[in-house]
């Protein structure tokens, strides 16, 4: 195999800043010597568990953020059967797909300049329809043309939207929405995750933008990317990695928190924040809002991926809260993704042990309990705001029975 073969150069926004290499022993990354320079050692780059330095990374640490950029389950075997890549060979995959991946990375071979200029395809009405009814044996939208990827089991398909509409993205364009059309298996599902993301816009905490469309015969929730930002009149990339990615973990076996196991966990995430945010208290209690949120609208899916960090200028924020719905109305466990307080079952959640664990992260037992019992009181003013109708009667009843769950101490 050609040197070449065994390398590909990782792009942050434009700069190529590191090399991933495939070796016998597995995968290694290497910054770039110009960057460890320039931004120096142990700075914030591509990931909190990847701090920069001048000796290159090998092993488990690079495969577990690398598979975090990856989708999980089916949809990954179907990518891989699609461009003949071997199970498990996450550097075959990203040589394939790895033009846009979550946050300002690009990951593509020697040869391939990242380039944000490349015309798109416009999608008529009749070409969307058939792009999301095609996302069984086209995840993610990928083909010879589009080479995006995206973590998540959920079915979705990545597009640029630009005044003219919808288009597929070219090589090298950064997509700008995520559109996820009802699962089957969970009729529904994107009506109440919309129905749950509207409670909270309205309720003023950060969250992704989200839009809800029938496209053909599909519900689909149309999610704007949160990490694309538009400076200068150009679309540009912002760095964002997941929970599991920065804690160094598993990103398909260590998502949940188990019991007896400190990580995933709040706690951990906050250590993160604590370590690295110009400002962790800003970011400590906009992770506090979203655990109360979590637990206000009986969402039993918030792991470790489903929280996530941008990362500019050498530090770190909360990202926007995005995948949240009243899960509980929809699956037999009713239990929290991630602990709070040593407990997992959500009807045992008060007020009282949301603000103990944000107690644990560092913060005052009055800055605690002020963060929940703000943010519960501005959600549940909101609930009977915000149209029943957008939503299956389940999933209503769910988040209303919650909030009145919590209206004790």
């Amino acid at each position: 195999m050609a040197k070449s073969d065994q390398e590909l150069a990782i792009w942050l926004n434009g700069q190529r800043v590191a090399t991933l290499t495939k070796t016998r022993r597995g995968l290694g990354l290497a910054y770039e010597i110009s960057l460890v320079k320039d931004i120096g050692v142990g700075s914030l780059c591509l990931s909190v568990a990847l701090p920069v330095r001048e000796k290159p990374y090998s092993g488990e640490a690079v495969d577990r953020w690398v598979r975090g950029m990856l989708p999980e389950g089916e949809t990954l075997s179907e990518i891989e059967r699609r461009f003949n890549v071997s199970r498990g060979d996450s550097f075959g995959l990203f040589a394939a797909i790895g033009y846009d991946c979550a946050g300002a990375i690009s990951i593509v071979g020697e040869q391939f300049q990242v380039s944000e200029n490349t015309s798109a395809r416009q999608l008529s009405e009749g070409d969307l329809v058939r792009a999301i009814e095609d996302l069984p044996s086209q995840p993610l939208g990928v083909n010879e043309e589009v080479r995006v990827s995206l973590g998540g089991l959920q079915a979705k398909l990545l597009l640029c939207r630009t005044a003219d509409g919808w288009e597929r993205p070219a090589l090298g364009v950064p997509t700008t929405h995520i559109l996820k059309p009802d699962p089957v298996e969970f009729p529904g599902l994107v009506a109440s995750e919309y129905y749950a993301m509207k409670i909270a816009e309205k309720a003023g905490l950060n969250v992704a933008h989200v839009e809800f469309e029938t496209i053909g015969e599909r519900q689909v929730l149309i999610v704007e990317r949160f990490d694309r930002r538009v400076i200068g009149g150009k679309m540009t990339r912002v760095h964002q990695e997941d929970g599991c990615q920065s804690l160094g973990l598993d990103p398909e076996r260590d998502k949940y928190q188990r019991i007896g196991y400190r990580v995933p966990s709040y706690e951990a995430l906050a250590k993160v924040i604590s370590d690295h945010a110009i400002d962790p208290a800003i970011e400590l209690r906009a992770l506090g809002a979203a655990m109360v949120l979590t637990v206000a609208l009986g969402n039993t899916d918030g792991h470790a991926r489903n929280h996530s960090f941008l990362i500019e200028a050498g530090a770190l924020s909360f990202a926007p809260i995005y995948d949240v719905a009243p899960t509980m109305a929809f699956v037999a466990a009713k239990t929290t993704a991630l602990a709070i307080a040593g407990e997992k079952q959500i009807i045992k959640m008060t007020r009282h042990r949301l603000a103990v664990e944000m107690q644990s992260w560092g913060l005052t037992k009055i800055e605690a309990s002020d963060v929940v019992n703000e943010t519960y009181e501005r959600i549940a003013s909101v609930v009977n705001e915000i149209d029943p109708g957008l939503a299956p009667e389940k999933s209503v009843e769910t988040v209303r029975e919650q909030i009145r769950r919590m209206s004790g101490a």
